[in-house]
């Protein structure tokens, strides 16, 4: 990919971090204006997405596996089709050129892991499917 990057002309506007700790990671966040994350694999929970959320920046994401349950498209994020790069272009051009988008999906991030992902929103929810399943016996 950093081969890619240098050849397409790129290798000044793309860079490549490697493992960080958590400090410098949160710093990225805080200065990113979105996240993208074009997944080609059915995420079943991108820990990506939640992180985004956390630090309230817009998530431009592919709608594969469980991520459509978690980025809500025009709520906190954008989905595109996975292996559309027009879509994932159009995504990125939107978001970074309308600062009032950019604040709007951001914001709803930590709203909605208040509302939806919390860990005792989880439990309960865990609690119901368990004692649906054992009521079938």
């Amino acid at each position: 990919l950093q081969d890619i990057a240098v050849k397409s002309g790129l290798g000044k506007r793309v860079a490549f971090h490697g493992w960080l700790q958590r400090k410098e990671l949160d710093e990225l966040y805080d200065r990113s204006t979105c996240v993208v994350f074009p997944s080609v694999w059915h995420e079943p929970g991108g820990t990506v997405a939640f992180e985004a959320m956390a630090h309230a920046k817009p998530i431009i994401m592919s709608a594969v596996g469980g991520m459509p349950e978690v980025v809500r498209d025009g709520k906190n994020g954008i989905l595109v089709p996975p292996n559309d790069t027009q879509a994932l272009a159009t995504a990125i051009m939107a978001v970074t050129g309308d600062n009032e988008l950019a604040t709007t999906l951001g914001e709803r991030g930590p709203v909605d892991i208040a509302e939806r992902f919390t860990i005792d929103i989880h439990m309960r929810t865990l609690d119901t499917v368990y004692r649906k399943a054992l009521s079938y016996s």
